[in-house]
């Protein structure tokens, strides 16, 4: 497996083994320890509870530690069919608790015979309580939602959107830089798709284009409503990504949902605090 679907490819709906002992489902992962199985999000379809109920009894090894990068609905929802299978689960997420986040920083645990290093990657959930979890051993990043590249290239997209989603700019970049110097030559999606380093390093560039843009728009249209000005930064980042037809994406519902989210940040922060904010 190690050679194939290494490129942002279109995802695969179906389970795949990955280095040896790393499980790669629709919407979730897992790792295989000699004694138990590490899971990584618990995703939200019903294939992904029937991929890891079959591979814990394929290999005798019960599901016995659950990392989940964040807690939007499509990354946790199965949690609770995981717990009923599998009493003694433990979940190991960031939430706050004595007024800040659990991981402030990175963090190692050693279970069965693999390092995990905790990377807390805040900016594309609301509440800032994003994680990676990277293997250095094998060198694979497990990133949740942080790796959006929407194509195999700055100049092309290929997916349903030029932008990702994000609400949070300023953190989502510095988590994307961290997360790239960490040197991954494997980066695995809460989607089920392998990819390379360069994906992070595409989404990055697109992060801080639209950072960019939306300097010069917010300059430029002093007197305009922040939601044209969105308007226009996701025009001109779809134009530059070579993404068709922006007008049908912002017909979606998911434009609103997800898209305009990471835009209106920055509108609002350089209307805020004036053009020069970095």
């Amino acid at each position: 497996m190690a050679g194939q679907n290494l490129s942002p490819p279109n995802q695969i709906k179906i389970m795949r083994k990955f280095l040896g002992r790393i499980y790669v489902s629709q919407d979730a992962s897992a790792v295989a320890e000699r004694e138990f199985l590490v899971l990584m999000d618990a995703g939200c379809e019903a294939s992904t509870r029937r991929d890891f109920l079959h591979i814990s009894k394929h290999l005798k090894r019960p599901i016995k530690f659950a990392f989940l990068t964040h807690h939007h609905w499509d990354h946790m929802h199965n949690i609770s069919y995981f717990r009923s299978k599998f009493p003694g689960l433990e979940v190991i997420s960031n939430h706050r608790q004595n007024g800040g986040m659990k991981f402030q920083s990175e963090e190692k645990m050693l279970l069965g015979d693999t390092e995990y290093l905790i990377v807390p990657t805040p900016g594309h959930s609301p509440k800032g309580e994003d994680i990676c979890v990277y293997l250095p051993e094998k060198k694979v990043v497990f990133v949740g939602d942080l790796c959006q590249p929407q194509g195999h290239s700055f100049e092309r997209t290929t997916f349903c959107t030029p932008v990702p989603y994000f609400h949070d700019g300023i953190r989502f970049i510095s988590s994307l830089r961290k997360v790239i110097s960490l040197n991954p030559k494997y980066v695995i999606t809460g989607h089920g798709i392998v990819c390379r380093k360069k994906s992070l390093e595409i989404t990055l560039e697109v992060a801080e284009r639209i950072r960019d843009i939306a300097k010069q728009e917010v300059r430029k249209s002093r007197s305009k409503k922040n939601s044209l000005v969105a308007k226009t930064i996701f025009e001109r980042i779809a134009w530059e990504r070579g993404f068709h037809n922006p007008q049908s994406r912002m017909r979606d519902p998911y434009y609103q949902e997800c898209d305009v989210q990471g835009l209106m940040y920055w509108v609002k922060r350089y209307r805020e605090k004036g053009a020069r904010v970095r």
